[in-house]
């Protein structure tokens, strides 16, 4: 076992919340933007850490067994990413590292911590949420991140809708839907779909506030054609 750098826990850790992440994440993320210094953490934890390829020209990293192990987190988040949950790990990681705001996706045990009433009604039983905080300097709002796989994006919004709906007959969450406190985040591939989103909203608002972002890394995906939407 090798003796573990700050570097290499702060690397190790990015996967074990985000399930998975990319060298053009992890680069400026944890390695100050050089690849010299990202390609020697790979190499350097190739004993915890799998490199599995993204169609033809690159890659997403993934805890090993022996990652897991070592974080004490449950070995069933070392599994690789099929064709459903890759593009949904892609959007949540870039929509909460890449940018200039930086969000933390809940795991389930921070969630139960911090949010004890809503577990019942909001939580499965998987080690990963959706659920983030949206905090821009003056307010605080709980979030949610929803990740296109595909389709057409008026399915999208009226997944949205319905989410939101379901939300109201929950106690907790109805006084935060009512009280202006609830985000979703849609996390989309192509501009031109971000577009219509937002078109759509101004017409037709959600009671919520909504960020719409574009993925540069979900473009790295083929995406699947009418499938199934992470929310």
């Amino acid at each position: 076992m090798i003796s573990l750098t700050e570097r290499d826990r702060e690397f190790l850790d990015h996967l074990r919340r985000y399930r998975g992440s990319t060298p053009s994440i992890v680069t400026p993320t944890i390695c100050n933007g050089s690849e010299a210094v990202s390609k020697k953490l790979i190499s350097r934890l190739r004993d915890y850490v799998a490199s599995d390829p993204i169609g033809t020209k690159t890659v997403y990293y993934r805890l090993k067994p022996a990652g897991t192990k070592l974080l004490g987190a449950p070995e069933e988040i070392s599994r690789p990413l099929g064709p459903q949950a890759l593009p949904k790990v892609l959007g949540i990681v870039d929509f909460c590292c890449a940018g200039p705001k930086k969000r933390t996706r809940y795991t389930r045990q921070e969630f139960i911590e911090d949010f004890p009433e809503l577990v019942k009604e909001l939580l499965g039983k998987d080690y990963h949420t959706d659920f983030f905080i949206d905090a821009d300097g003056e307010q605080a709002r709980f979030g949610q991140i929803v990740v296109d796989l595909g389709g057409d994006y008026q399915k999208l919004l009226s997944k949205c809708r319905v989410r939101l709906r379901e939300y109201l007959d929950v106690g907790h969450m109805r006084d935060i839907v009512a009280d202006g406190l609830f985000t979703f985040a849609i996390v989309v591939a192509e501009e031109e779909k971000a577009a219509s989103i937002r078109t759509a909203l101004l017409h037709r608002p959600l009671q919520a506030t909504v960020i719409v972002e574009v993925s540069s890394e979900l473009q790295k995906y083929p995406l699947v054609s009418g499938g199934e939407y992470g929310a």
